[in-house]
């Protein structure tokens, strides 16, 4: 593992603004290194293997190891990701209408590139589930729809009064 003791991550995340997704949610820990968790372990480890094939192609974040952790009386089952530049909301406002043609053509060749290199199907691709790693675009969420669909797991009505 990369130096994070399952203590140090319990304390960190019961304090610390985290980010959900509708199956997983994320601390940064640092500008480089971030948790991403889920309470299935098997959804973490199908995300954490994609991930991990993403990343050798430049298709996706770095990964470092796996971590199961304690938060709010559940178990989480987490790994760590290499932190990426996100588009946020106020991103996307600003840019013009050329802008955001050119962001959903690059989108999509993300989505193909995915599929034809690693046989991942990144059917939920929009703006929240992507990333620039040293300016090249990558997915960040490696979840696959079938797995959401038949666990219908969605943190954010779980984790609810939790923000």
């Amino acid at each position: 593992m990369i130096g994070f003791s399952v203590e140090f991550i319990e304390s960190f995340v019961k304090s610390s603004p985290k980010e959900y997704g509708c199956a997983n949610i994320f601390f940064k820990l640092n500008n480089e290194i971030g948790v991403k968790a889920t309470l299935k372990d098997y959804i973490r480890d199908e995300n954490y293997e994609m991930q991990s094939l993403a990343s050798d192609h430049n298709l996706g974040p770095l990964v470092y190891g796996k971590i199961d952790f304690e938060y709010q009386d559940l178990t989480w089952y987490g790994y760590f990701t290499e932190v990426v530049e996100t588009i946020t909301k106020d991103d996307l406002a600003k840019l013009n209408t050329s802008e955001r043609a050119d962001l959903v053509v690059k989108l999509d060749l993300l989505r193909v590139e995915l599929k034809e290199v690693i046989d991942f199907d990144f059917s939920d691709n929009h703006c929240g589930n992507i990333g620039y790693k040293k300016g090249k675009m990558v997915c960040i969420d490696f979840d696959s729809e079938d797995t959401l669909f038949f666990e219908n797991l969605c943190i954010h009505d779980i984790m609810l009064g939790d923000k």
